[in-house]
């Protein structure tokens, strides 16, 4: 009798109770959009991912300027020893990009070239000994080529 009992009362219980069948829940609440806490975290993580390309661009940018003034550099060089080819002597000049036909480029504000003498000291006129150019770079950065040392140096040609 007892167990008729509480299987009475089980069966009176709401449905859902002790294992019997589940009622249909209702239909869960569709999301219109993002929420706030979505929103903050995308835009931290762009905020992380540009601060860490920022520096790395405006590093490839100072090593293109610098690869431009070297190869302007090396330009000139070609042209001065084209023209001591042709004349015996290099040519001192503010202005390479007259005397020389050489063609600067956008990054590099002004190039000079002046000539040395033997000694390595300069000379303030056409020479055949030797000649320093010197590339000023838009970001002031200075770079230079000495036809005595036999390329690009780092170290300022005497009287530059």
């Amino acid at each position: 009798m007892a167990f008729e009992r509480t299987q009475r009362l089980v069966a009176a219980l709401p449905r859902g109770v002790f294992g019997t069948s589940s009622p249909a829940r209702p239909p869960a609440r569709r999301s219109d959009g993002f929420t706030l806490i979505e929103l903050l975290v995308v835009i931290v993580i762009i905020g992380i991912l540009a601060g860490v390309a920022i520096p790395v661009f405006l590093g490839q940018r100072t090593k293109a300027t610098a690869a431009q003034a070297r190869s302007d550099l090396r330009n000139v060089a070609t042209a001065e020893f084209a023209y001591m080819t042709e004349h015996d002597s290099f040519l001192d000049t503010a202005a390479p990009v007259n005397d020389l036909d050489y063609h600067q480029s956008n990054e590099v504000v002004s190039m000079t070239i002046e000539t040395l003498n033997a000694d390595g000291t300069r000379n303030g006129g056409n020479a055949s000994a030797g000649f320093c150019a010197k590339a000023v770079t838009a970001d002031t950065h200075t770079y230079y080529f000495s036809s005595m040392s036999g390329g690009l140096t780092s170290t300022p040609c005497p009287g530059m």
